[in-house]
């Protein structure tokens, strides 16, 4: 046996040859250096099959997909395969089996990262090597190069879909609600949104989602459908039952997600459009002090655009003429004017408000709390001529008209019939603005498309500040109150260090905030010990709290006791502070650990770690100053693991989910990478 061992050595030794045709390629020396000592045996070679499509087989780590086949008879007698390889043009190695299998997740993987995920044919080059054992010893044989057809796994994404159920009579021909990701390539930007309108009646919406090449078949065979709670599948697929959203109390309109990789959606509540005044006087526009109805907008009367947080403002030119605020055109019943001793709201007695000179200035309104001040505002830098471009004229520069009186105000009108998304710009695209938020905003350069829900409207836009109002002339619904968003923080001896230390500077030490997760709840999720603790409102305060009463869970009782859960474990606690329920429940132990930091806009998209927070292997901690505003995600180093959402200053991230967008301010930051849950803490 020995001498045919020998015999079988020798033979393949004076079979040896390297491949040809690698000078050709760019890769040879990789290619070579993985081929080097190898031999090639007459008559064998792989395989080729025809096109490997991933779609059509289960795809995971196993080496259980069919890539190449090897003639083994042509091997050697004696000669037994162990193990094989494909080694790609760059250089990359995927293990197969020695009849040719390889894992499908891999080979999906490498041909995504090359081609991305749109499910097509693809052609990628590799060597395949073939590991031979007789009688222990050990011989590597180049079994040839393949062109590898491979399909990567990935459902077939259309570029728009549309709502299709309560909201429209179920009729498949109904375009009023479109799904979209503003025309971007939907396999490198998966989420898709839309916003529904609340049911009047407050009851649930049920719908479908149809693709846009089966609107107006009656074919529901390609739907998106139920596959559980917050998951869908394609083509009609899963249990095969209705979408829904369960209504939410005095929800003026739903923000439905959808990503499209992740299989994954979600509708997020949203209580009220927020207020707008506007602006009248002697220096306003025509400086009439017109306020007879809408018509007025842009002529007399000059909008305050949203910054967020109930905070609207105005920036442009001031005479020393006097003028006012008043919130509804047409009437004069709310307004702010000048006081003895400041401005006022709704005296009767008011003057008109004045600067001390002519110049440059900046309103700004916090109507949730009362607030007007008027500051000095740098002159502007650049005059522009602002038009508008959206999917409402495919994307074409359409001019606007200046507003009366200024040189950086702009009004148009528009009215459409579905919801459409669209941009503020000058012609060419060197300067546009974008943002999410409607109906009024700040833009910013380059930001995303703006979502414009269907109706009509008088559009305003300052180039000064990006600030813009999309103002409604047809009919909607009043408005609801909105819930004021609320932070809560996790204390005591089960909760980092367990020192019970409550002043803001604890935040991340023995201070733990709940993340808002939508619907006016907030949730934190990590490990509890069955020591006691609290929730507190506001650090630095026992005032607010919840405890431990003799029936439940209690809300400012000053007999309270400590919370405790029943054995140490992982938990959720989450509080609906709209209704002041808190319920805690038995979580399940995190999968993966990770090492956690932010990228953004504030660092040129590069990698900070984080800190880990005391006691904890999952929440993590960082300080963050910012000037102006900026965006971020939170991720692992390289960006395979990262988590964005729309929320600011707390929600939760989703994988690959948007760009968090960060208001200038000086925050302590904790992110939970258990959920996702991310709180940005004013300082």
């Amino acid at each position: 046996m020995k001498k045919l061992s020998i015999y079988v050595m020798l033979a393949f030794a004076g079979l040896f040859m390297t491949a040809c045709g690698l000078e050709d390629n760019e890769f040879a020396g990789l290619k070579k250096a993985e081929a080097e000592g190898a031999i090639v045996v007459p008559g064998f070679t792989a395989g080729q099959l025809g096109v490997i499509d991933l779609n059509t087989v289960e795809v995971s780590e196993a080496l259980d997909v069919q890539a190449f086949t090897v003639p083994e008879t042509a091997l050697p007698a004696g000669v037994v395969l162990s193990k094989g390889e494909i080694v790609f043009d760059d250089g990359t190695v995927l293990n197969t089996t020695v009849d040719g299998k390889v894992s499908g997740q891999a080979l999906s993987e490498y041909v995504a990262s090359i081609y991305g995920l749109r499910p097509e044919a693809r052609t990628v080059n590799g060597l395949v090597l073939l590991y031979a054992l007789q009688n222990g010893a050990a011989v590597k044989i180049n079994a040839g190069e393949i062109d590898f057809q491979v399909v990567p796994k990935a459902p077939v994404i259309e570029d728009a879909y549309y709502f299709t159920g309560t909201l429209n009579g179920w009729d498949n021909s109904n375009t009023d609600y479109e799904l979209s990701n503003g025309g971007l390539d939907p396999y490198e930007n998966p989420v898709f949104t839309m916003r529904l309108p609340a049911p009047e009646d407050g009851s649930d919406i049920e719908f479908k989602i149809t693709p846009a090449s089966k609107i107006g078949t009656g074919d529901w065979s390609a739907c998106l459908a139920s596959n559980g709670e917050g998951k869908f599948a394609y083509n009609n697929g899963g249990d095969g039952g209705n979408l829904k959203i369960t209504a939410v109390a005095n929800a003026v309109f739903y923000k439905v997600t959808f990503n499209m990789l992740d299989f994954t959606y979600s509708a997020e509540a949203v209580f009220a459009t927020p207020e707008t005044w506007y602006l009248v006087g002697s220096c306003i526009g025509d400086g009439s002090w017109g306020n007879n109805s809408l018509d007025n907008i842009g002529t007399s009367l000059f909008p305050l655009a949203s910054l967020g947080d109930g905070i609207i403002a105005y920036t442009g030119y001031f005479t020393t003429d006097g003028f006012k605020l008043i919130k509804t055109p047409g009437s004069w019943d709310d307004q702010w004017g000048q006081g003895t001793n400041g401005y006022v709201k709704n005296d009767g007695g008011s003057g008109n408000i004045t600067v001390p000179s002519a110049g440059w200035y900046t309103v700004t309104l916090n109507y949730l709390n009362d607030v007007l001040t008027i500051e000095p505002a740098a002159e502007p830098t650049a005059t522009y001529e602002v038009g508008m471009a959206g999917s409402f004229n495919g994307w074409s520069f359409q001019a606007m008209t200046k507003c009366a009186g200024s040189d950086h105000l702009w009004k148009a009108e528009m009215s459409n019939t579905s919801n459409v998304e669209g941009k503020f710009l000058i012609d060419g695209w060197s300067v546009n603005w974008g943002a999410t938020s409607f109906p009024t905003g700040i833009g910013e350069q380059n930001g995303p498309n703006i979502p414009i829900e269907s109706g009509s409207y008088i559009v305003i836009f300052n180039d000064i500040t990006g600030g813009y109002n999309f103002i409604r002339t047809d009919a909607k619904p009043a408005d609801e109150p909105a819930v004021e968003a609320q932070t809560w923080y996790l204390v005591g001896s089960c909760i980092g260090d367990g020192s019970w230390g409550n002043g803001l500077d604890k935040v991340g030490t023995s201070l733990f905030p709940l993340a808002d997760i939508g619907d006016n709840k907030i949730a934190y999720t990590g490990y509890f010990t069955t020591a006691g603790f609290k929730l507190i409102k506001t650090p630095g305060s026992w005032d607010d709290q919840w405890g431990q009463g003799t029936n439940g869970y209690v809300k400012n009782d000053g007999g309270s006791g400590n919370i405790t859960v029943p054995s140490a474990g992982w938990y959720t606690v989450t509080l609906d502070y709209a209704n002041d329920e808190l319920t805690i429940e038995a979580a399940a132990e995190p999968a993966a650990t990770y090492e956690v930091g932010m990228a953004g806009s504030f660092n040129d998209w590069s990698f900070q770690a984080m800190t880990k927070c005391t006691g904890s292997d999952h929440l993590w901690m960082a300080d963050l100053t910012v000037d102006g505003d900026q965006k971020g995600k939170f991720l692992i180093d390289g960006w395979s693991v990262n988590w964005g959402a729309t929320g600011f200053p707390s929600g939760v991230g989703q994988q690959n989910g948007p760009d968090i967008p960060i208001a200038a301010g000086n925050y302590i930051v904790i992110f939970n990478d258990i959920t996702g849950g991310y709180n940005f803490i004013s300082k």
